[in-house]
């Protein structure tokens, strides 16, 4: 086993975990580790929590199909293939336990969770690097997983659809399966997305964070969409009520939020725009094109990720130390896109640590 697959073993860190802080300490951090939309929650979805004592006293709607189809209407997708669940990482899990790959190809640097659903069923991992899709597709065996996030995280690339059609016809003449995931996706008004490849085969997926667009990592959603034979199968193994009764009514709610969606993409087309140049001014950093509402940052060897963290948490602010990530080294960190002061003060403490270790 690599260095690389042992330290995916012993270590599944995300970002967003202000339960590693001291209570005190919480409250005051400005939080740059987690790509959630930063203008907050949608409106009419706050509106329709007001009614949380309500919907706390009784149980979700079995297999929330009020909610599916709601999300078949938004994202155009058939309504017998739109999978729900408590988070995307429960979907991601949920399809490799129906797929049961006996080896999943991850380029790598991505999302760690796809390691850890190949772990768990038993698959062995094969990490490989982006450029080598292309070639890796055409040596993929009968029931293998090639896992792709685009826009992928943390290095913002996205894939463009007419290439990925060519990796998902040849992965199919070989009898193996694509998984996309696009949790990052609506961000982007200019990124098509994959979910038009979609058809009545079980060997291709869309998956889908709703918790980071939409604002409610707290509560958990994900949607998958998928072939409707797949999709039943897949409802049979999932709890009637993974999706709890808070999380269903406000995304109901914020999907017909149209002000709040078009909001949120002009904000982050703009400031993510405006970071990026402001970044891209230091001559101490490599600085990754965004398409996403994040940032990934190559401190070139002029301090380490973990002392960057260190030194910024002691300012109250929290970034990304990407050093976990198999593909990169211990000089990445990435950042949010946040609220236009809160990006320019994490800019001012970041430009400040950077050129005093030059």
């Amino acid at each position: 086993m690599s260095a690389d697959l042992d330290a995916l073993y012993t270590s599944f860190q995300h970002g967003g975990n202000i339960y590693a802080l001291p209570p005190s300490v919480r409250e005051q951090v400005e939080d740059f580790s987690a790509n959630i939309n930063p203008l907050g929650l949608s409106p009419e979805g706050v509106e329709a929590l007001q009614d949380w004592p309500t919907l706390a006293l009784h149980y979700p709607e079995p297999n929330n199909r009020t909610l599916r189809k709601a999300l078949s209407r938004f994202y155009q997708h058939d309504e017998a293939g739109v999978v729900l669940g408590n988070g995307a990482t429960e979907l991601l899990f949920t399809v490799f336990r129906y797929w049961r790959p006996s080896t999943v190809w991850i380029p790598v640097p991505t999302f760690s969770e796809y390691a850890r659903a190949a772990i768990s069923v038993g698959a062995e991992i094969r990490q490989i690097a982006w450029e080598d899709i292309p070639n890796s597709v055409t040596k993929m065996s009968k029931g293998e997983v090639l896992c792709i996030c685009s826009p992928n995280n943390p290095t913002g690339v996205y894939t463009d659809v007419s290439q990925l059609k060519k990796w998902l016809q040849a992965a199919r003449t070989r009898g193996a399966r694509i998984l996309v995931d696009e949790s990052f996706i609506d961000f982007n008004p200019d990124l098509d997305t994959a979910r038009s490849l979609v058809d009545k085969r079980d060997d291709f997926v869309v998956l889908h964070s709703l918790t980071k667009f939409w604002g409610i990592p707290g509560l958990r959603a994900g949607v998958m969409f998928t072939a409707p034979e797949l999709a039943e199968t897949m409802h049979a193994d999932l709890d009637i009520w993974n999706v709890n009764a808070l999380a269903a009514s406000y995304l109901k709610a914020a999907l017909n939020d149209i002000e709040y969606f078009q909001n949120t993409q002009k904000f982050v087309y703009e400031e993510k725009k405006r970071v990026y140049e402001k970044y891209t001014a230091l001559p101490e950093l490599f600085i990754y094109p965004p398409t996403a509402n994040f940032i990934l940052l190559n401190l070139q060897r002029k301090l380490t990720a973990a002392e960057l963290t260190e030194r910024l948490l002691a300012q109250g602010l929290m970034i990304r130390n990407c050093d976990n990530y198999p593909g990169l080294d211990s000089y990445h960190v990435r950042i949010a896109i946040r609220q236009a002061a809160a990006n320019d003060r994490l800019f001012a403490a970041i430009s400040k640590e950077v050129s005093q270790s030059s």
